[in-house]
Order: C-alpha cells, then sequence, then structure tokens
C-alpha cells in the first residue's frame, strides 16, 4: 500500500532468529526508512509460523562467548561494543520518527518481546 514500508523477517528455516546480518541490516534498513519521505509507516513482520525465536545463539554466541583480546580489560570491552551493537538494531527501531507497528504471530521469544516492547 501506498506509504507503507513493509519489514519482514525473513528466516522462516530459523524461526526468524536474529543473527549477525540481522544486527546490521536492520539499522542499515530503518536508518534508510527514517529518511524516506514516501514512508508515513512501518509493519514489521515474520515470515512463517513464528514472528522470532529471539537471538539465534548457534550464529552469535561465539561473538559473546569467545570475545577478542589479550586481557580482562579488552576482552570486556569488546564484549560491550558487541552488546552495544546489539542494543543498536532495537534503539534505531525506537528512534524511527515514522510510527511502527509490530505485527507479532506466533511465539515471539527473548529478544522479539524486547522489540515489540520498545514500541
Amino acid at each position: 500500500a501506498e506509504f507503507i514500508t513493509h519489514v519482514e523477517l525473513h528466516r522462516p528455516e530459523k524461526l526468524n532468529s536474529m543473527n549477525r546480518a540481522f544486527w546490521s541490516e536492520m539499522v542499515d534498513c530503518f536508518n534508510e526508512i527514517a529518511m524516506n519521505s514516501d514512508c508515513r509507516v512501518v509493519v514489521l513482520s515474520g515470515a512463517g509460523k513464528f514472528f522470532t525465536a529471539g537471538i539465534d545463539l548457534t550464529d552469535v554466541a561465539s561473538d559473546v562467548l569467545s570475545p577478542e583480546g589479550d586481557d580482562t580489560a579488552r576482552i570486556s570491552w569488546n564484549i560491550r561494543k558487541k552488546l552495544f551493537k546489539f542494543q543498536e538494531a532495537f534503539s534505531v527501531i525506537e528512534r524511527c520518527p515514522k510510527p511502527v507497528v509490530v505485527a507479532i504471530h506466533g511465539a515471539c521469544i527473548g529478544a522479539g518481546k524486547t522489540s515489540s516492547t520498545l514500541l
């Protein structure tokens, strides 16, 4: 429909779990939407039977569980940077100047619940 932008989590085979690509693509997507004068409202949905199963732990766990660094301070700093990157994927939605409607269906687990309650 005119003036409506549809953003779909599209990993139905993984129950739309949030992988590394999700964290960067959501930021890019919503920054673009914020600047798009042809968009007046955003609908966020998930493909398949779940809205989202949350964080894809098989994909991102190694980033947090095996961080780079030679000492505790550097390891902690690297974990902090990764967590800020994860948080930015939700913060960019919250800052979006367009209304965002989350069309939740099926399960909405973990980080998916976070994204839906921000709006």
